[in-house]
């Protein structure tokens, strides 16, 4: 990510500070950069796409050191970097099978003609900040993905399909009039039940287990990011590529599971960036 900043802003597309954090000024720089060279926004790159903005770079500054030090750039984010994902999953593909981690996105109830448009924010951010699973060639074990349930098991098949070309807009309005609310009650059931506590905020509730077995056993760590004071795409959009960072793409969690020692600094520096935000290791005592 670093490498990608430094290679956005050497290119004149402003990344702000190389922090290796893919936050608003990074995704803007790139998206820039991609309508430019008439590519599709399309989220979270992939180790391709950084190859190739990496080799630009280089070459506009009479820098290039050879093919071979890209490719240990592609290698490197392979191998550091496990793939964030998303998945549209209709009644009984929750929780998926094979994963090593994922995350469920869980309102607590359906969307009305008061709050519709801060759902579509939600879930376009969601669309356009991860992947989709059917999209990436990692294996599912070497993937994090993020759920939005859907009532019906054909329409979360089409919304996941690689040759469906809806607009977000038009693939969100199909997945918020189609969410199952039924699945994500179960969900917050489960967790408030498992870890005894108290989700009163108006959400959506983002939570995560690693590894993923672990879902539904009573006693195991939660990973929980409130988005109940989310009000705008943007601060959607920087929440959901800050979970990709810090969480989904984290290889020490996906390597060691959730724990109170590794999860401490990485919930200080998300309390130090986003402020109001809300991450926390739940059933952590």
């Amino acid at each position: 990510m670093r490498d990608l900043q430094e290679s956005l802003n050497a290119l004149g597309y402003d990344a702000g500070p190389a922090d290796g954090i893919f936050g608003l000024r990074t995704s803007q720089a790139l998206n820039a950069y991609r309508s430019v060279k008439g590519v599709p926004s399309s989220g979270y790159p992939l180790s391709t796409e950084v190859e190739a903005i990496v080799r630009a770079a280089r070459e506009a500054d009479g820098s290039m050191s050879g093919p071979a030090t890209v490719a240990a750039v592609a290698v490197v984010i392979h191998e550091a970097a496990p793939v964030p994902t998303r998945v549209f999953a209709g009644p009984g593909q929750f929780p998926p099978s094979r994963f090593r981690g994922y995350g469920f996105l869980a309102f607590p109830a359906l969307a009305s003609e008061f709050d519709y448009d801060r759902h579509m924010k939600l879930c376009q951010a969601y669309v356009n900040s991860l992947p989709a699973t059917s999209s990436v060639r990692q294996q599912r074990e070497d993937q994090f993905v993020t759920v939005w349930p859907v009532k019906d098991k054909k329409l979360a098949s089409s919304l996941n399909g690689k040759f469906l070309r809806l607009e977000t807009s038009a693939k969100c309005s199909k997945a918020i009039d189609d969410y199952d609310d039924g699945q994500a009650r179960e969900v917050l059931s489960n967790v408030r039940a498992a870890q005894n506590v108290t989700l009163d905020g108006r959400g959506p509730y983002l939570f995560g287990w690693i590894p993923a077995d672990e879902y539904g056993q009573k006693g195991k760590l939660i990973l929980m990011l409130d988005l109940s004071r989310v009000t705008t795409y943007e601060q959607a959009l920087v929440q959901l590529q800050s979970w990709q960072q810090k969480i989904a793409t984290n290889p020490e969690l996906l390597r060691d599971g959730l724990s109170i020692e590794n999860m401490r600094r990485t919930i200080r520096d998300w309390s130090d960036q986003h402020g109001q935000a809300f991450l926390m290791l739940i059933g952590a005592g």
